[in-house]
């Protein structure tokens, strides 16, 4: 134990620590302004935060051994993050808690409306997955990869999308992960807020793992937005 922790440079020391620092801010950000969740920004700041910072903490070690501008690498990846935070949480924060003020309100109105889409969203999310997992092994995915060896994602992921051979597959998750998965997370956030308003948290539950589902879902095939 003592052997591993030593192993870990400064490098991977300060990839751990922003890492977690931005894991920390994003949820204390969301539990105290909710409303930015309806910010393209802080929406491209959770997926960069879990497709890119995460794998690339897991996996310093291999970056600093092998990236040759590792700093600029860590730049990009651990700081870039917590300066867009900064941005998307002090910028434009009148607008966007007006807009989920209203959206939420209008779906408070209509829980079974809401809870109707989000099933039927679900069963599309659910039955693409399912048939791009039957044609894609999982240990060939993009994320699968992102983790397992992320100094050579790029060409992993490209191997994924040749294993996508069926035309009308691909099309699909494409309007997955730009589409539907996103209109289903919105639909997932806003059933929470107005369940925690209401003081039931308990069935907060199955609402946060369906929307941690729907991110992994998205990001299988590593398609960049």
């Amino acid at each position: 134990m003592e052997d591993s922790l030593r192993s870990v440079t400064t490098f991977g020391q300060l990839s751990w620590i922003l890492c977690s620092l931005t894991t920390i801010i994003l949820f204390a950000s969301i539990k105290r302004w909710r409303y930015l969740l309806v910010k393209p920004s802080f929406a491209f700041l959770i997926a960069f935060h879990l497709q890119l910072q995460w794998p690339g903490t897991i996996q310093a070690n291999w970056i600093e051994e092998f990236v040759a501008d590792q700093w600029d690498y860590f730049w990009l990846v651990h700081v870039f993050p917590l300066a867009t935070l900064a941005v998307s949480a002090l910028t434009m924060r009148g607008k966007a808690e007006e807009t989920f003020a209203r959206v939420t309100g209008n779906l408070g109105q209509h829980p079974l409306r809401v809870e109707g889409g989000i099933l039927l969203l679900s069963l599309i999310v659910a039955a693409t997955v399912g048939w791009y997992l039957g044609e894609v092994a999982l240990s060939a995915t993009g994320l699968w990869q992102a983790f397992e060896d992320p100094m050579n994602y790029e060409d992993a992921r490209a191997e994924s999308l040749k294993l996508l051979t069926n035309p009308a597959l691909r099309y699909a998750f494409e309007w997955i992960a730009t589409i539907f998965g996103p209109l289903l997370t919105v639909l997932c956030v806003f059933r929470c807020v107005t369940i925690y308003r209401s003081g039931n948290r308990v069935m907060l539950a199955p609402y946060l793992l369906l929307i941690g589902c729907v991110l992994v879902a998205v990001s299988l095939y590593g398609a960049k937005g």
